[in-house]
């Protein structure tokens, strides 16, 4: 008897799991409803009008629009050198000293060749005028040989006054001088170092005007023309400046397929030279395009 209470107390239990089952299925087949029919995701192309622009994106260089290469007319040693980088020169003023000792014992040497000439000159205009002042009582022969004694002297004169400013000349290419204001931007010589014509100085540059540099592709060579707008980002800052295709050069360099290429700033800017900047130059740009964007959306 108590055995039947006990399978029947299992029985029930086993019948109350079962329904709790059941209505767990039962609310989960309803939650996943997999028979029923659910939005399908598609890509949509929206069609739009709006402005449509072609960028090329090159690096360029800071340049100066105007800067030379100072080189001495001379050989020697460098002397003095009174400049440092970023120094402002005014034209005429003193970039280097070239060792010139041996060029000041000549100009010494045409000095004194000179006042000796001179004084030989002095001489014979005098034994000239002298003899003259006795015409009728000394020959004629004596009187036109002292005038052409006078005569060669002064030639003498004119000759060593020549050499004489020649030597000047010469000794003051030994002093280098700035042929244009500017900046100085970089020295290539130092004191005791030998020096030729064929070795650059200095660079002087002028800093109020700069400009940026750059080499495009020859692929693009036709596509670039002057005066085409351009954006700039300098390295190091966030804000953008605007300029425009300055020069384009006549000649792709055949060794690189490069097209050089200058660009000048809209408004003046303060950049060492050599900085990079970021370059886009918008070769084109349509107005009122039809274009298509892609969007994601549910039906």
């Amino acid at each position: 008897m108590v055995a039947a209470c006990h399978l029947r107390k299992w029985h029930w239990r086993w019948i109350f799991f079962a329904l709790i089952g059941i209505i767990m299925v039962g609310g989960l087949f309803y939650y996943l409803q997999p028979f029923s029919i659910k939005p399908v995701v598609v890509d949509v192309e929206a069609v739009t009008s709006g402005p449509v622009t072609r960028v090329l994106a090159v690096n360029g260089r800071i340049a100066a629009m105007h800067s030379v290469d100072v080189r001495a007319s001379v050989s020697g040693t460098i002397s003095a050198l009174p400049i440092v980088e970023g120094t402002k020169m005014r034209f005429g003023g003193v970039l280097a000293k070239i060792n010139a000792t041996a060029q000041e014992a000549m100009v010494r040497q045409s000095r004194a060749s000179l006042d000796a000439g001179r004084l030989a000159q002095a001489q014979t205009e005098a034994n000239y005028e002298r003899l003259a002042a006795l015409k009728g009582v000394v020959t004629r022969a004596s009187i036109e040989s002292a005038q052409s004694n006078a005569r060669s002297a002064r030639e003498d004169v004119r000759r060593l006054v020549a050499l004489f400013d020649q030597a000047q000349i010469e000794l003051a290419k030994f002093t280098v001088l700035a042929p244009t204001s500017g900046t100085i931007i970089s020295i290539d010589t130092e004191i005791g170092q030998l020096i030729d014509p064929s070795k650059a100085l200095a660079t002087i540059a002028d800093l109020d005007q700069l400009i940026v540099e750059t080499d495009v592709d020859e692929a693009y060579s036709t596509q670039i023309k002057p005066r085409m707008p351009v954006v700039l980002k300098l390295v190091g800052e966030t804000n953008t400046q605007s300029g425009k295709v300055s020069f384009i050069s006549p000649n792709v360099n055949a060794a690189t397929g490069g097209l050089a290429i200058k660009i000048g700033f809209d408004e003046p800017i303060s950049a060492p030279v050599g900085l990079t900047v970021t370059i886009n130059i918008i070769v084109d740009r349509q107005e009122n395009v039809v274009g298509m964007g892609r969007n994601t959306a549910a039906s």
